[in-house]
C-alpha cells in the first residue's frame, strides 16, 4: 500500500505543475496586447483649504504648546 502511494503523489505533483506551464495568448485571456493604448484623460487638482471639525478626547497638561495626540497608541482618525 505504501509502495502505490508514493508514486501516486508524484505523478499528481507532477500533473499539477504541467497543467501551470501553458501560456494564454492575449486574446485567449481578454486583455488587450501591449501593442495597443488607452486614452487617459487627466484633471488639475484643485488647491483649497478645508475645515474639517471633529469631536475627539484629550488629556490637556499644559497652558502653552499644546500637542495633540491619540490616548491609544495608533493614529488618530
Amino acid at each position: 500500500m505504501k509502495s502505490l502511494l508514493i508514486p501516486a503523489i508524484l505523478l499528481t505533483l507532477m500533473s499539477l505543475s504541467v497543467s501551470g506551464c501553458h501560456q494564454m495568448n492575449a486574446e485567449e485571456s481578454g486583455e488587450e496586447s501591449h501593442g495597443e493604448h488607452e486614452v487617459i484623460i487627466a484633471t488639475r487638482p484643485k488647491a483649497m483649504d478645508v475645515v474639517i471639525t471633529k469631536r475627539y478626547v484629550c488629556q490637556i497638561h499644559s497652558r502653552r504648546h499644546i500637542e495633540v495626540r491619540a490616548i491609544e497608541p495608533g493614529y488618530l482618525q
